[in-house]
C-alpha cells in the first residue's frame, strides 16, 4: 500500500542557510514572541502613565472642586433667594389682582387730590361714598369736585353736600366739607 501525505507541515520545510538546511520555525517563533512582549510591556508602560497623568487630573479636579464649594453654595443661595422672591412677587401680583374697589376707590381719591386739599374720612355706603376733609380754600374744593366727577360713571353727578369755614386757633381758616359721589366705575386694573 501506498501513502501519500497531501499536508506538508511547518517542520518539513527546510531552507538552506551557509550551505546547511534550516528549519525557520524557531527563529519565527522566537522574533514573534519577544515582538509580543516588546509590545505587551510598551502597552503597560503607556497605560500605566495614563493613569498617573489621569491621578494627576483628578486631584487637581478636586482641588478646583474644594476652591469653588462657597461660591457654588453662594450660588445656590442666591437661587434659592430668587425662588423666594419670584414667589412673593407672584403672590402679590396675585393679591393685586384680586384687590377689591376699596383699593381702587381709594387709589383714585388719592390720585386725583389737588395741592392744599386733605382728607379726613373716607366712608363707603351702598348709595356711594362720603368723603370729608379740609381745604385752602373752597375753589380747591371745587377743582376736588370735578376731578371726582371724572372718575364717576358718565352720567353720574358729584355732589357738595357741605362746605364750611373754619377758623382755627392757630394757623389759617380752612374750609371743612362733604363730598357724596358713586362709587366710580373699575378702571380694568
Amino acid at each position: 500500500m501506498i501513502r501519500v501525505n497531501l499536508l506538508t507541515s511547518v517542520q518539513d520545510r527546510a531552507t538552506m542557510v551557509d550551505g546547511r538546511w534550516r528549519t525557520a520555525t524557531p527563529a519565527v517563533v522566537v522574533v514573534l514572541a519577544i515582538s509580543s512582549l516588546a509590545l505587551a510591556a510598551w502597552w503597560y508602560w503607556s497605560l500605566h502613565s495614563e493613569a498617573g497623568n489621569l491621578v494627576r487630573a483628578l486631584a487637581d479636579a478636586e482641588t478646583a472642586l474644594a476652591r469653588l464649594a462657597p461660591d457654588v453654595d453662594a450660588a445656590r443661595t442666591a437661587e434659592a433667594l430668587q425662588a423666594d422672591l419670584a414667589a412673593r412677587v407672584g403672590l402679590i401680583e396675585a393679591l393685586h389682582v384680586r384687590r377689591g374697589a376699596p383699593a381702587r376707590l381709594l387709589d383714585q381719591l388719592s390720585r386725583a387730590l389737588p395741592n392744599g386739599l386733605w382728607l379726613n374720612e373716607v366712608r363707603q355706603e351702598p348709595s356711594g361714598v362720603v368723603v370729608r376733609g379740609h381745604a385752602g380754600t373752597l375753589a380747591t374744593v371745587s377743582d376736588y369736585a370735578v376731578a371726582l366727577e371724572a372718575l364717576a360713571a358718565p352720567g353720574t353727578r358729584v355732589e357738595i353736600v357741605d362746605s364750611q369755614r373754619e377758623k382755627r386757633a392757630s394757623g389759617p381758616e380752612t374750609v371743612a366739607f362733604e363730598i357724596r359721589m358713586p362709587i366710580p366705575a373699575g378702571d380694568g386694573r
